[in-house]
């Protein structure tokens, strides 16, 4: 009688503390997937922060090219005139050097507009057709260039920044600077304008995998966009010269210019096509195919997919060398063939 008033007394006591020891477990539960949740966010803004470097005294064209690389944009916020310092070189910058910022978003930068009254008149190295830089500046980029070349001046490099008060496709600033004299056929930088954030609309990153490098190349200039780096790899079991991955990815954004990097499968010689035809049984359940190939090149995965029971499924896969292919159907062996 004790022992079964012992019992249903624990029973009784377990059923008090029972809601307890549950909410313990369920508010420790919520802490650690909140600890993990934070975990994951910090590594995701981590990955996708830079830090700004130093663009003080880098030419502009520099500071392009070092900015493109580490996926964040350039803007020139206006133009000064310091005679001590080269033109087209970088004067202050917004955020400074050290801070975070994420990739995609822009560094506002002034940069140095060498004055005419700085320049110097007659030299050394002038001619009888000496000639005197035009004023380019806020000219649209089109008529600057007739301009130059109608005083007998060549076109040279054209860049293009993010500008908050010069209107898109208009000059900002020019190398030499306007008022210099210089030689017959010299060639005359200039730095044009995007617009400001507001005007520019970015376009989608389109998707450029399975398309052969040709294809790719011809999207990306529709989309008005650039074509970066082709990386080269091998990977037997895709087709050469296709495109097998993109930087940035699909669905991503770009300024009107961005570049595009694509990873491309390379060209293997001695490639032949193994041709496969073999049917599927009865099955109510869908069948998950998988080809394992085992040649010169190694072993590898060249076939997965779901079928349903019944079909017949024909294939082709490439291989070089003597070898075998080994069919499994649920992982299960089913079938296998020599290569010679």
């Amino acid at each position: 009688m004790k022992k079964k008033e012992k019992k249903v007394g624990k029973t009784f006591v377990w059923k008090l503390i029972r809601p307890f020891v549950a909410a313990i477990f369920f508010g420790f539960g919520l802490l650690l997937s909140g600890y993990l949740g934070l975990f994951v966010l910090h590594a995701y803004f981590a990955t996708s922060e830079i830090e700004v470097p130093d663009f003080s005294n880098q030419d502009l064209l520099s500071v392009l090219n070092t900015a493109n690389k580490l996926g964040i944009y350039v803007e020139v916020m206006r133009t000064e005139s310091n005679p001590q310092l080269p033109p087209q070189v970088v004067i202050h910058q917004i955020p400074p050097p050290g801070s975070k910022l994420k990739k995609g978003n822009r560094v506002k930068v002034v940069i140095n507009q060498v004055s005419v009254a700085s320049s110097q008149e007659g030299g050394p190295g002038e001619t009888a057709e000496t000639i005197v830089v035009p004023d380019l500046r806020n000219f649209p980029v089109e008529e600057a260039e007739e301009l130059i070349k109608s005083e007998g001046l060549k076109v040279g490099k054209i860049s293009e920044v993010f500008h908050e008060s010069v209107p898109r496709g208009c000059v900002i600033s020019q190398s030499p600077p306007a008022g210099s004299k210089v030689n017959k056929d010299v060639a005359i930088n200039l730095l044009v304008s995007k617009g400001g954030e507001e005007e520019v609309a970015l376009i989608e990153v389109p998707d450029l995998v399975g398309l052969r490098i040709q294809e790719a190349r011809n999207v990306i200039q529709q989309r008005g966009l650039r074509l970066g780096e082709i990386e080269e790899v091998e990977v037997p079991e895709k087709a050469p010269e296709v495109v097998i991955a993109q930087k940035p990815l699909p669905g991503e954004k770009l300024a009107p210019g961005g570049v595009i990097n694509l990873t491309v499968n390379k060209k293997i010689e001695g490639l032949k096509e193994v041709k496969l035809r073999f049917p599927l049984p009865e099955a109510k359940q869908p069948i998950e195919v998988k080809v394992v190939i085992n040649d010169q090149l190694g072993e590898r995965v060249a076939y997965r997919r779901i079928h349903q029971g019944g079909e017949t499924v024909e294939i082709s896969i490439p291989s070089k060398g003597a070898g075998r292919v080994i069919i499994y159907l649920n992982d299960y062996y089913y079938w296998e063939k020599e290569l010679r």
